[in-house]
């Protein structure tokens, strides 16, 4: 039985495991490739917008929130990196001040993450901020001064030909000091993804701490592995509540964002492998 289990690892387990770590570099070259094709797009996207609208901005502050996408995905395409080069080309090979430089490069990143949360949140503060107007109300009369109605996330300009298609559902909400006008079904949408967009992006940053620790915990000559454990299940549930807020737009029909969530999720599985092959080398030197 045991010359039977050698035979077996020696011709079938051992070679398939090789095969399937070398497909692993395929597929992470692909996926971080992807990734960096989508932060080119989000950035041409954006200097777009700010190149339409640069007569209008007077300081490098007010300019900043033309870049806000570009910048979140900067600071984690950057985090991607400092894991990468942790968990797999340097790993046990890096020195103090190496450790300290990437530790302070991923402080930067976090900061930039950081910022996206907090758009967020004072999202969500703003979509509580709402006055309701009455079911008599009419939007193709109104003399209050909203521009757009909000519809599935998409602004849509009020004109005299669209006003009266618009309304779905009564009564209707003012939005954004009274900017943007929405129905009970906008609304409702409008909460649930604004939600979501919290909830996605505090999971990330939770999910990027926890791997942190990981690294920290495996640079240690003699770590336990108990909480290593416990943190892996931490990535789990945030990888759950990162999959449902991604098939939440998916459902709203952003399928996009959908793509774009699971594009990154790829990438911090990659980050993960790198990680248990590691440990696993740790473990049987």
């Amino acid at each position: 039985m045991v010359t039977r289990g050698l035979s077996l690892q020696q011709t079938v387990i051992r070679p398939a495991a090789l095969a399937l770590a070398s497909h692993q570099q395929a597929v992470k070259v692909a996926v971080y490739s992807l990734l960096f094709i989508n932060f080119c797009a989000y950035l041409i996207d954006e200097l777009s917008h700010y190149l339409e609208n640069r007569e209008q901005i007077a300081s490098f502050i007010d300019a900043l929130p033309y870049f806000a996408t570009s910048l979140d995905e900067l600071g984690w395409f950057g985090l991607l990196a400092i894991f990468e080069m942790e968990s797999y080309w340097l790993r046990e090979r890096t020195t103090r001040w190496m450790k300290l430089g990437l530790h302070l490069a991923r402080l930067v990143c976090l900061v930039l993450i950081a910022n996206t949360f907090v758009i967020y949140f004072e999202g969500i503060l703003s979509i509580f901020d709402v006055t309701a107007l009455p079911g008599t109300h009419d939007l193709c009369t109104s003399s209050s001064k909203a521009m757009g109605f909000l519809d599935n996330q998409v602004v849509l300009p009020i004109t005299p030909d669209n006003c009266a298609s618009l309304v779905r559902a009564w009564p209707l909400y003012l939005l954004n000091d009274g900017q943007i006008i929405t129905d009970l079904d906008g609304y409702q949408t409008a909460m649930l993804q604004a939600w979501a967009d919290v909830l996605e992006s505090g999971a990330w940053i939770l999910l990027s701490l926890c791997l942190t620790l990981i690294v920290i915990l495996q640079q240690q000559p003699a770590s336990s592995s108990q909480p290593v454990a416990h943190l892996r299940v931490a990535c789990r549930a945030c990888y759950g509540i990162i999959l449902l807020c991604a098939l939440s737009w998916g459902w709203h029909g952003h399928w996009l964002y959908t793509w774009d969530s699971c594009l990154w999720m790829g990438g911090f599985a990659a980050i993960e492998l790198n990680l248990a092959d590691w440990r696993e080398g740790t473990e049987n030197s």
